[in-house]
């Protein structure tokens, strides 16, 4: 009698619907594959951008370096865009690509478990159901989870208490005392925009930044009418500013020892900005960074320094002791009286990467996994203990000066691992663990080359420090080789393939030795997506389930018990389905009690 094997709900899952989330799904739809669901905790999507809507929210670096490659955006009206326009763009991309019809929103992921009789995930909502795919997408991104300050009393204050990434807008800040704590990216955004309004702004340096000036033109409308008639003149534009950014980032951060003067010109701005900007000397003396360039986030602003000039800003570099009922005391013996306390303390990064249990082979835990054996990934993409499952934004992965970019390349390495799956007929991708160990040998290896080793950075400060000393969040090489190696990676030897039921792994196909012409296709043509399309295998069930509205019954509900209650029959009818029953019969009735055959 032949075996069972159980089916997964879907085939993709992705758990998250942010940057990462949406690009990951994107290049799904572009490999002709429908067969996946988005699963995220808040309402929309967006993921940091849908959340973070703090008083003058806006991006560090050009819109072009924010936008996938294959779609660039013609409508950014500043060159640094606000908040709102970074949205306006992942609505674009949601919107064309039909992504809202496989999202499920308002339901957390407690955790995903790996089947390895079945070769299947099981993610576990907060709803009480279970979702299982064959191959899970960790697409949370690393703007998770705030970071709160770890301060004495805190919970003894009687004023209000926001984090910047979970701004409470039914709060009047105007004329109230405020503290600011900290003065990374977010502060140096929120500070100068909220100055003019409060009684008096306390803002509380622990670490000080490097500031560099922010060239933010408007975009006029003509313009914008040229890129909509002439795509490709923006394209060039995005290629001349990746350039650029390169330059800066990249050659800055990841080669310093090779070309350290880049961070001395880069200081040097920042400097000259700060001596424009900040008219007292003994402020300027504090708000100069005692590290080099690159050691903490880097951040733009023409507004932040001058700041500090204001009448009711005051900088405070003590350190603080406690706080109490009405205000804060620091090291100095000084108390400060405030109405409202912002964390402007970041995110945890990986410090908390997965933020959520993710138990591969044997039932360990990645988040164990990376305590005890040191955060890494192949490419940032894959893990051996792990398998189908993908990284987005993993480890080493990002080069420093654009998400989106990063992201495509997770993406194509994605796509890449399918293309061979689906050649082998395989259920199962693993890395292997010498692939794994090769790739984090040659981060190793070149770390030693980069500003986080060689300019006075402090390791138990710094934003890319992991709690090892590592730094993950860079991967130390070029853009053009992240893009060559995600697009060409021996995927025959560095991933083992299996299919379930059996153990043994399958064998390689036979083909001929890899031709230059073999890696053009690769890198130019899309050979491997152009494989995963010709070997699509479009789940009508699936299709006809999306297309019925049911995700949208689900994310329309009006209570958590509600929505459980339909995620619950969505998964209950997409079972039946496989099963034959007829998906066209769903009753979508806005008064039924439910999604329903």
């Amino acid at each position: 009698m032949t075996e069972q094997f159980e089916t997964p709900d879907f085939e993709f899952a992705i758990l998250g619907a942010g940057y990462a989330g949406i690009g990951t799904a994107i290049a799904l739809k572009q490999a002709g594959i429908e067969d996946f669901v988005m699963v995220d905790k808040d309402s929309e999507f967006g993921g940091t951008w849908h959340v973070n809507t703090y008083p003058g929210v806006a991006v560090d670096l050009p819109g072009v370096l924010y936008t996938f490659h294959e779609e660039q955006y013609p409508e950014w009206q500043k060159t640094f865009p606000l908040g709102h326009e970074i949205k306006g763009y992942i609505d674009h991309c949601v919107d064309k690509y039909n992504l809202r019809r496989h999202a499920i929103f308002g339901v957390e992921i407690l955790s995903a478990d790996y089947d390895e009789r079945h070769h299947l995930w099981r993610a576990h909502l907060d709803t009480g159901h279970t979702v299982t795919c064959r191959y899970v997408i960790g697409g949370w991104g690393l703007l998770q989870k705030p970071k709160n300050a770890d301060i004495s009393g805190l919970e003894e204050f009687a004023g209000k208490v926001m984090h910047t990434a979970r701004w409470d807008h039914s709060y009047d800040y105007a004329g109230k005392r405020v503290a600011v704590i900290g003065t990374g990216a977010s502060a140096i955004q929120v500070v100068p925009t909220i100055a003019p309004d409060v009684a008096q702004l306390d803002v509380y340096q622990r670490t000080a930044s490097w500031v560099l000036p922010r060239p933010d033109p408007r975009v006029p409308e003509l313009v914008r009418k040229l890129f909509r008639r002439f795509p490709g003149v923006l394209k060039l534009i995005a290629l001349v500013v990746h350039g650029a950014a390169e330059l800066v980032k990249t050659l800055g951060l990841v080669y310093y020892t090779r070309a350290p003067f880049v961070v001395r010109v880069i200081e040097w701005i920042c400097l000259l900005n700060m001596r424009i900007g900040a008219r007292d000397k003994d402020v300027r003396a504090k708000l100069r960074p005692r590290s080099g360039w690159g050691c903490t986030f880097p951040t733009v602003s023409n507004k932040y320094y001058p700041t500090f000039n204001r009448a009711n800003v005051e900088l405070i570099t003590d350190g603080i002791e406690r706080i109490d009922a009405e205000g804060i005391w620091t090291t100095d013996g000084i108390h400060r009286p405030v109405d409202l306390i912002v964390m402007a303390t970041g995110f945890k990064g990986f410090e908390d990467q997965p933020p959520l249990p993710l138990r591969g082979r044997d039932g360990r835990d990645l988040r164990q996994v990376f305590r005890e054996e040191r955060i890494r990934a192949f490419h940032g993409a894959t893990v051996p203990h792990a398998p189908n499952a993908f990284l987005p934004i993993g480890p080493y992965s990002f080069t420093g000066h654009s998400y989106a970019l990063s992201i495509d390349f997770s993406a194509r390495h994605l796509i890449r691992c399918i293309a061979e799956a689906r050649r082998r007929g395989a259920t199962e991708i693993q890395v292997t663990s010498e692939a794994n160990e090769r790739y984090f040998q040659y981060c190793l290896d070149h770390m030693q080359y980069t500003a986080f080793f060689n300019n006075n950075c402090d390791v138990n400060q710094g934003y890319f420090f992991d709690p090892h000393g590592d730094v993950p969040l860079i991967r130390p090489s070029s853009t053009l080789k992240a893009w060559y190696d995600n697009h060409t990676f021996d995927v025959v030897n560095d991933y083992r393939f299996a299919s379930v039921g059996s153990d043994e792994p399958l064998p390689a196909p036979a083909t001929a030795k890899t031709h230059w012409l073999d890696r053009y296709r690769l890198l130019f043509r899309n050979a491997d997506r152009r494989a995963v399309q010709a070997n699509a295998q479009v789940d009508e069930t699936v299709v006809a389930l999306l297309s019925s509205g049911a995700t949208e019954r689900v994310n329309n509900a009006t209570d958590r018990a509600e929505r459980a209650r339909l995620v619950g029959d969505l998964l209950a009818v997409l079972r039946e389905a496989r099963s034959g029953f007829d998906v066209e019969s769903i009753d979508l009735d806005p008064d039924s009690e439910g999604i329903a055959p």
